[in-house]
C-alpha cells in the first residue's frame, strides 16, 4: 500500500517535493548541513534519495569525491542496519573502502566503528572491544564529535549495562565538540535507557537532558525529552500527570507536521490505560489506527482497534498484548 498523501505529516510532504542533489558533492554538503541543522527529516529524504542515485552516481575517482561518498555510504549503511535490511554490511563495506582509497584516516575510522555492529552481529567476539579502541583513536586524533558518533553506533550492541554509559559519555564528547543538538539527543536517550532499568543515575542524566534541550530546543526533542518525563513520572504513580505532558508534546509535534513514532501513541495508550482516562484514550488510540493503515501495517492497526474499544468499553482487562514501550 502506497501513503495516502493526505494523511501524511505536513513536514514530511513538504520535504518530499524538496528537490535533490544531482551529484556525490551535493548530496555529501546537504547531508552535513540537515545533520548541523539537527533535522532528521531532511537527513531522513537525502539518504533514501542517497540510496536511489547512488548507482548512477559511482563511481567517482577523485580522492575527496571518494571521501563524500564514504561520509554518504556509511550513513546509508547505517540507516539499512537500523532497519535489519542485509544490504547494510556490503554499503558499510563500499564505505570503507571508498575512505581508504581516499587515504581519509578519520573518515577510514568512523567506517571501521560503523561496521562494528554488523562485525557483532556476525559472531565476532573481538568486534566490540576493536570498536572502542577506534573511538580512542578518534578522540586522539582531535574528533570528539566523530568518536561520540562512534560511541552511538557502539552502544547499539553494547551489553544492557553499558550502552546508556556510551551514549552518556557520547553526550559529553558531542558537547565537548560544540554540538549542542546532538548533545540534547545522546543525553535524552542516555535518560530514557536509565530510566526504563530503574537506574539512580537516571535523575542526573534526565536533570543534564533539560537543561542541553532548553539550550538547543528543536520539536523532536522537546518530544523525546517528554517522552522520558513522562516515564518517570508513570513509574512514580502519577499517570494523568504523565499522560498530560505526553499528550501535550504529541499534540505540539502534529501542530507543526511532524511525524509521531507510534512507540509514543502505544506508551500513551497504556499510561491513559492505567490511568483508567477512557474518553482520553480514544485519541491516541484512533491515530494507532491511522498510522497502521497508512504504513500497511495489521499488527499496528489492530492494536489500535483494541485500544478503541477500552475507550469505549473501560475494561483494562482487554488491554492489548503489546509491550510497554517506554518501561522495557
Amino acid at each position: 500500500m502506497q501513503p495516502d498523501d493526505e494523511h501524511l505529516p505536513a513536514a514530511v510532504l513538504a520535504e518530499a517535493t524538496a528537490p535533490l542533489p544531482g551529484d556525490v558533492p551535493g548530496f555529501h554538503d546537504a547531508l552535513l548541513q540537515a545533520a548541523d541543522a539537527h533535522d532528521p527529516i531532511r537527513m531522513d529524504h537525502l539518504v533514501h534519495g542517497w540510496a536511489q542515485a547512488r548507482a548512477e552516481l559511482l563511481p567517482v575517482e577523485e580522492q575527496a569525491e571518494l571521501a563524500m561518498q564514504a561520509v554518504l555510504d556509511r550513513r546509508l549503511g547505517q540507516v539499512l542496519f537500523g532497519a535489519g535490511h542485509p544490504a547494510a554490511a556490503q554499503v558499510l563495506s563500499d564505505a570503507l573502502g571508498a575512505a581508504v582509497l581516499a587515504e581519509d584516516e578519520v573518515e577510514t575510522l568512523r567506517c571501521h566503528v560503523a561496521l562494528v555492529p554488523v562485525e557483532v552481529l556476525l559472531g565476532d567476539a573481538e568486534a566490540l572491544a576493536a570498536g572502542r579502541g577506534y573511538v580512542e583513536q578518534l578522540q586522539a586524533l582531535g574528533e570528539p564529535g566523530h568518536a561520540a558518533g562512534g560511541l552511538m553506533g557502539l552502544a547499539q550492541v553494547a551489553p544492557p549495562e553499558e550502552g546508556p554509559v556510551l551514549v552518556l559519555r557520547a553526550s559529553h564528547l558531542y558537547e565537548q565538540a560544540g554540538d549542542g543538538g546532538w548533545a540534547a539527543e545522546a543525553a535524552v536517550l542516555a535518560a530514557r535507557a536509565l530510566a526504563a532499568a530503574g537506574d539512580p543515575r537516571g535523575s542526573d542524566v534526565l536533570e543534564r537532558a533539560r537543561h542541553l534541550v532548553d539550550a538547543h530546543a528543536t520539536v523532536e526533542l522537546r518530544v523525546a525529552l517528554a517522552e522520558v518525563e513522562a516515564i518517570v513520572l508513570w513509574q512514580s504513580g502519577e499517570p494523568e500527570t504523565a499522560a498530560a505532558l505526553l499528550g501535550a508534546a504529541i499534540e505540539a509535534s502534529e501542530r507543526t507536521g511532524r511525524p509521531v513514532a507510534p512507540d509514543l501513541q502505544i506508551l500513551l495508550c497504556d499510561i491513559l490505560v492505567e490511568g483508567e482516562q477512557w474518553d482520553a484514550l480514544h485519541t491516541p488510540a484512533s491515530a494507532l489506527v491511522r498510522f497502521g493503515q497508512l504504513v500497511d501495517d495489521d499488527e499496528l492497526e489492530s492494536m489500535g482497534v483494541r485500544y478503541l474499544r477500552l475507550s469505549r468499553g473501560g475494561d483494562s482487562t482487554e488491554r492489548p498484548d503489546a509491550p510497554r514501550v517506554g518501561v522495557h
